[in-house]
């Protein structure tokens, strides 16, 4: 019985306790997705899976037979600020495409949506990863190119970083190659048989430094870029403000207009300048699965009739 255990005792026991270590935090792939997009000036590829909060994606972008084309922008529709490979290569006269990787940390958690802007219509391949447990504080990139089929050895300049680490790097090359990773790295998936877009990454097993070392199935010519991301919690930015209601479009209904709940009750939408600020009520006409984008974006609603037609009413505060 415990009222019959000694001091010494119950230190025996405790001694005889495993200890369960702390486990460490450290890269984790969370979802990828690749694809090989014929396009104009802009291309998108969403994730499979949604996304979250705090997560990092790091996108690689490969531009295939566009010597002076260029990335001008990666965006997406959690609006997350990507940043653009600090070490990316420069455009060569002899090369026939380009390699770029951006990254972000995401604000927001759902569905994810990347749009790439270029500067001239070009078909691209393009990688997608989510990564939890790293940061972009710190991040360290490194570029590597070749001349005329010199070489099916890609590397980068050298980089140090600290482990452990989620490391990627992607290439831009003339032939339709195929990738074999460096000491650590896996290959994704190629997005088409015809693709010129090949990437490796790594979420352990890679020591620093490092120059992000692939082998092409030939001699070719290419484009190269390589990045590290610490491990590590990555801080959210905050979410992007509220946006007010003249860009949702909808009914404007004015001060003292009226709309009937789904449960029979009469409410007053208020509208005007009262109690210190701008009340703007909307009215979004529709069925209730089909919410407003103003709803989407973050502004409560309520579903309910208004001048006979069912739909959504959402107030703003501006």
């Amino acid at each position: 019985m415990l009222g019959s255990l000694t001091l010494a005792s119950l230190m025996v026991i405790l001694l005889v306790l495993p200890l369960t270590p702390a486990h460490a935090v450290g890269p984790t792939l969370v979802q990828q997705n690749g694809a090989y997009v014929t396009t104009g000036s802009t291309s998108a590829l969403a994730f499979s899976s949604t996304v979250t909060s705090g997560d990092v994606v790091v996108v690689a972008i490969d531009i295939e037979n566009q010597v002076t084309n260029t990335v001008t922008s990666v965006t997406d529709s959690l609006d997350t600020s990507y940043t653009q490979a600090s070490a990316s290569p420069s455009i060569l006269a002899s090369s026939d495409g380009t390699a770029y990787l951006f990254y972000g940390t995401l604000s927001s958690s759902g569905t994810d949506t990347i749009t790439i802007t270029q500067s001239a219509p070009g078909d691209n391949d393009v990688f997608l990863y989510e990564v939890s447990g790293v940061t972009t504080v710190g991040a360290v990139s490194a570029a590597g190119t070749s001349g005329e089929g010199t070489t099916a050895s890609l590397t980068t300049s050298s980089r140090t970083f600290s482990a452990p680490a989620f490391l990627v790097a992607t290439t831009q090359t003339l032939e339709a190659d195929t990738c074999t990773a460096g000491a650590g790295f896996t290959c994704s998936a190629k997005p088409a048989s015809d693709a010129f877009g090949l990437t490796e990454y790594s979420v352990s097993g890679v020591s620093s430094p490092t120059t992000f070392p692939m082998t092409l199935s030939q001699a070719d010519r290419w484009d190269y870029v390589g990045l590290a991301l610490t491990s590590g919690t990555a801080t959210p930015p905050p979410a992007p403000a509220l946006v007010c209601p003249n860009t949702f479009g909808g009914v404007s209904m004015p001060l003292g207009a009226t709309f009937k709940d789904t449960s029979g009750h009469t409410w007053l939408a208020p509208s005007g300048n009262q109690g210190g600020g701008m009340w703007s009520s909307y009215f979004f006409a529709g069925s209730q699965t089909s919410f407003p984008l103003a709803m989407m974006q973050g502004w409560g609603g309520d579903y309910g009739t208004y001048n006979g037609q069912g739909g959504w009413v959402v107030t703003f505060f501006c």
